[in-house]
């Protein structure tokens, strides 16, 4: 299994792939092709973000991935807050 970054969303792209080892290397597969998801999905973490800013949920966890899952997040300023997300 492998990652690819970089896609944009709702986009369809064409791969292929080739082995590599001691032996040499090998020929391309087929080409498939590759359907990207319609919208990005962010991964916050509350310990980065500013104290401002409230992440709210019935049953936020940190999972084994250290992913957290939150219903809502709110801010409790009228000012301008960040709060980085990692895809």
């Amino acid at each position: 299994m492998c990652a690819v970054d970089g896609l944009l969303p709702s986009n369809v792209y064409t791969a292929r792939v080739k082995a590599y080892n001691q032996a040499g290397e090998s020929a391309y597969s087929e080409c498939i092709t590759l359907h990207s998801s319609s919208v990005y999905w962010f991964t916050f973490n509350p310990r980065t973000a500013h104290p401002d800013i409230q992440f709210l949920s019935n049953s936020s966890s940190l999972t084994n991935d250290h992913h957290y899952n939150f219903d809502s997040i709110t801010c409790l300023s009228s000012q301008e807050r960040v709060a980085l997300g990692s895809r």
